[in-house]
């Protein structure tokens, strides 16, 4: 349902000498949440699409770990002051599906696309303590790492573990005051759950770095969103699927994409002469199977100019 749009969290990199024209940017796009398959299969097609030409783009999955358990295995869960076998999302469908569902994650990762975490249950934990989100992470962990044995799936495992899983976005981006403590205990590096313009820094505060999401206005028709797939969704169907505006959709965030990132560039083009370097470059994760935060001189391959 959530592949319809791009959410876009715009970042960009200032370089460390003076007097720089065009600095190089960081555009990080991610999409959080997805249960169809066939959206699964859209989102490995257009990322495919995307790098036709070169591996210019990679996107972030932020992946709801319910989706890996099956509806028969569903007892597995438990959330933070729920029953057991209750999540606020769909659960995974048949051992088959979540088979499937593996794959196109591990084909994505494996082309150099970041997963990272939306938490399990789907659940609003504005008002968790940090042992509350303790026990999500804890449970976000074992359906990662034992998604196999988990289903029944002798065969099937991801192609990463979740230590590799570095990202985090908040359900419903409530993000309480535990949420940070269990974040760094949990070796997290970054979170996107707060909102802030579309030019602000990333910040690192108590060693998580913010990169917040940004506050748009759709190239073409102006309606106001905030950075995320489904805001988009929202805004240019009303949340409804309908075929025929695919193309249109796919089109505008390409506008919007490439006309933000330069006037936003130039935007920062004005503040380059601090000489200072990027709290997105020192961001960047280090280890090869992990984020990727990679500096583009061009968003869409499709204008590139």
């Amino acid at each position: 349902m959530f592949a319809a749009a791009l959410s876009l969290l715009l970042t960009y990199a200032v370089p460390t000498h003076a007097g720089v024209d065009r600095p190089p940017q960081f555009i990080v796009m991610a999409f959080d949440n997805c249960t169809e398959l066939e959206r699964w299969q859209e989102l490995t097609d257009f990322a495919a699409e995307m790098n036709r030409d070169g591996d210019r783009v990679h996107f972030t999955f932020f992946v709801s770990g319910i989706n890996f358990i099956a509806d028969g295995k569903r007892n597995i869960y438990e959330g933070p002051h729920q029953r057991r076998g209750y999540s606020r999302i769909s659960f995974g469908g048949s051992p088959e599906q979540v088979r499937r569902r593996v794959d196109y994650v591990n084909d994505l990762y494996r082309n150099g696309h970041e997963i990272a975490s939306h938490a399990v249950g789907h659940f609003n934990g504005a008002a968790w303590s940090t042992g509350d989100w303790e026990k999500e992470f804890r449970a976000f962990g074992d359906i990662v790492n034992n998604v196999g044995p988990n289903n029944g799936l002798a065969e099937s495992r991801l192609a990463f573990s979740a230590s590799d899983v570095v990202g985090f976005r908040a359900p419903y981006l409530a993000k309480g005051a535990g949420l940070y403590g269990a974040l760094k205990a949990n070796g997290f590096r970054y979170d996107t759950s707060g909102v802030g313009y579309a030019d602000a820094w990333p910040e690192r505060i108590d060693g998580i770095w913010r990169f917040n999401l940004a506050m748009l206005r759709i190239q073409g028709s102006g309606k106001g969103t905030l950075s995320m797939d489904y805001n988009f969704f929202v805004a240019q169907s009303r949340a409804a699927t309908d075929p025929r505006r695919y193309e249109a959709a796919r089109e505008q965030r390409c506008r919007h994409i490439c006309t933000t990132s330069k006037s936003i560039t130039r935007a920062i083009g004005r503040r380059s002469t601090l000489g200072t370097t990027s709290p997105a470059i020192r961001a960047a994760p280090t280890t090869r199977r992990s984020s990727r935060l990679r500096a583009r001189s061009a968003a869409c391959p499709k204008c590139a100019a």
